[in-house]
């Protein structure tokens, strides 16, 4: 679905990325960890059109991800980034109903498929109580999991997802990764997220590694969840072993007293 050759992103002189290579294939549930500064966000940003590389190459479906145009690009990928803040008051419907502008007519009216698309996406965050309430009137929480409805009813091949849990409380951590997966499993979604959160992303398909803008790594989150792995990129220990349930990796920091 996706192949990245040799790309390099630069802000001015500073390079985010740097000569980074690697494929993701269709329906793919892959997570980008790293510390901060290592050029996850900007990782996510190059994939959806954001910002130009520098030099190498984004092939995405086939083709260079350059030469797609802006509704083209939008029918293939949605984003949602870290930052959901909103100036205006739109309802929650009306924030949900955005993802569907590539898809509107010339006069911009809602076809069926488009009502649609937007009442299985609020469904699908549990937004429906909330449809019609202001963006500016519910938690940071409700507002995020408007973010990431408007994504999906875009129904976009690709979704990528910078930090999409970290206004959520427990619950809906836990039912947006349940939901994430099964979207993959089930619509063949290729999703791509951006975590600090090492046991959320434990049961991808695989596992991206960023370290000072580089790839350090990609790999099945068995092999990539090491506790040397843990120490040389994020300079903390941690144990690592198996979840009794899941069989997923579980890391456990070891947390320093001072």
């Amino acid at each position: 679905m996706i192949e990245i050759n040799k790309m390099t992103v630069r802000y001015g002189a500073t390079a985010a990325l740097e000569d980074v290579s690697v494929e993701i294939a269709r329906g793919e549930a892959v997570a980008v960890i790293g510390p901060n500064g290592s050029g996850k966000s900007t990782f996510l940003r190059a994939l959806g059109g954001l910002v130009r590389p520098a030099s190498g190459l984004i092939v995405l479906d086939g083709a260079p991800l350059a030469a797609r145009a802006p509704r083209d690009l939008a029918r293939l990928v949605a984003y949602v980034p870290q930052d959901t803040a909103v100036l205006f008051e739109f309802s929650v419907r009306e924030i949900v109903a955005m993802g569907r502008s590539p898809y509107l007519s010339t006069w911009g009216f809602e076809s069926r498929d488009d009502l649609a698309a937007i009442d299985d996406a609020l469904t699908l965050m549990d937004l429906g109580d909330l449809a019609d309430r202001s963006v500016l009137e519910v938690s940071g929480g409700e507002r995020q999991r408007a973010m990431i409805a408007r994504a999906l009813a875009q129904q976009p091949a690709v979704l990528l997802l910078d930090e999409p849990a970290a206004n959520l409380d427990l619950k809906y951590q836990v039912r947006l990764y349940a939901l994430l997966d099964r979207l993959t499993r089930t619509r063949g979604l290729t999703t791509i997220i951006v975590s600090h959160d090492l046991n959320a992303v434990s049961s991808c398909d695989r596992l991206i590694v960023l370290r000072d803008g580089r790839l350090h790594g990609v790999g099945s989150p068995s092999d990539v969840l090491t506790e040397h792995m843990v120490e040389e990129v994020y300079g903390c220990r941690a144990s690592i072993d198996t979840h009794p349930r899941t069989r997923a990796p579980r890391v456990t920091l070891d947390w320093e007293k001072t």
